[in-house]
């Protein structure tokens, strides 16, 4: 808690840098997609169990120190992409069944609203900034161990969600257009500097 009533506090979600002219497909491919660092703290060696356990095609795009490990623990059904060009970043996260962030440390994750931003379900641990992100059982869920992210693997069904990938694509867009950050920031400006 910082303090401050909370009638004086703006949150600013920072992303400038997002493309928001990817629109959602009707159909999405039949694998999850993890994008990002390939580090501690991002939990990926939970993310490799559940998926080698239940079979799930998963392809992991990213660099990191932890590539070798995940790699020699990794299933068959499990691709590693090494780093993608900006445009297959978003056509893998616009065609995938799901985003999967499981990460511990996320402060906020910038590669989750892409996703959101793609019209993409997101499955996202239950940590970090992600709860601010997911409204579990609408346009993603939520989970806390290996144990229900291999459960969530397994019955994932994105029809069941409350959002479509139309409608996931248009909340994502009124939250997070880089648009609305320069307007709250300038608001804010506009009310210090008075």
């Amino acid at each position: 808690s910082t303090g401050a009533p909370p009638q004086r506090v703006t949150v600013a979600h920072p992303t400038g840098t997002v493309r928001t002219d990817v629109t959602p497909t009707d159909t999405a491919g039949e694998y999850y997609l993890y994008v990002g660092r390939l580090a501690e703290g991002k939990g990926l060696p939970a993310l490799v169990t559940a998926a080698t356990r239940t079979g799930t095609r998963l392809i992991i795009c990213g660099r990191g120190p932890l590539r070798a490990s995940l790699e020699a623990a990794a299933g068959e059904r499990i691709r590693f992409r090494g780093y993608v060009p900006e445009e297959t970043k978003l056509r893998l996260l616009r065609e995938a069944r799901a985003f999967i962030n499981p990460s511990h440390i996320e402060s906020f994750g910038i590669t989750t609203v892409e996703a959101l931003l793609c019209g993409t379900p997101v499955i996202g641990r239950d940590a970090g900034h992600t709860p601010w992100l997911i409204t579990d059982g609408v346009n993603g869920h939520l989970f806390d161990s290996t144990a229900e992210l291999e459960r969530l693997l397994t019955t994932f069904d994105a029809d069941r969600l409350a959002h479509t990938r139309s409608s996931i694509r248009a909340a994502a867009i009124a939250s997070y257009h880089p648009d609305r950050f320069m307007s709250t920031i300038q608001t804010v400006l506009d009310e210090v500097m008075q």
